[in-house]
């Protein structure tokens, strides 16, 4: 949160119109009053949100991310074809970083450590993705091609048929 609100104060101080158009902020619980004051005192608009109930719909609105790298948000970004700056949680296990990794070699994402000079790296890297359309666009396509369409269903599949197999194993016993 603080590193975004930094970064985006960089860009604004600078005069930077690579300010995106609109922000769409998950701050958490613990986060959300100190992020929308961030954001009134920089006088830049903001979506400040606790938690966003359907993420899919938020990324697929989004012409770039800002997020950590947990299984989830990685999966979730590539099954809507969205290009990312992600941050790995520092404290995580392993997997975090990882993540990032993977994608980003795809040429879908771009990593920043989470450092001290994590807001001043994120404010160069935002600068110049948001300058550069084709860079977004075969980012976002590099992640289209990462997403795996109806993973889900195929797992609920899967679990079905080991459910199935045990039901029916059990009543031949």
């Amino acid at each position: 949160n603080r590193a975004v609100l930094a970064a985006l104060g960089r860009l604004a101080a600078n005069g930077s119109t690579a300010l995106p158009s609109r922000i769409i902020h998950q701050a958490g619980a613990h986060g959300i009053d100190e992020v929308r004051a961030g954001y009134a005192a920089l006088s830049i608009a903001a979506d400040v949100h606790e938690f966003i109930e359907d993420m899919a719909a938020a990324y697929a609105s989004a012409r770039i991310a800002v997020c950590r790298a947990g299984a989830t948000t990685v999966a979730e970004l590539t099954s809507t074809g969205t290009p990312a700056i992600l941050i790995p949680f520092p404290h995580a296990a392993a997997h975090q970083l990882a993540n990032a990794v993977a994608v980003e070699k795809e040429g879908a994402a771009i990593v920043i450590p989470d450092g001290p000079d994590t807001a001043e790296r994120l404010a160069a890297e935002l600068a110049r993705l948001l300058a550069s359309s084709e860079r977004l666009d075969s980012m976002a396509a590099a992640a289209a091609r990462l997403g795996l369409p109806g993973a889900a269903r195929r797992v609920l599949e899967v679990i079905d048929e080991v459910v199935a197999k045990r039901r029916r194993a059990g009543r031949t016993k």
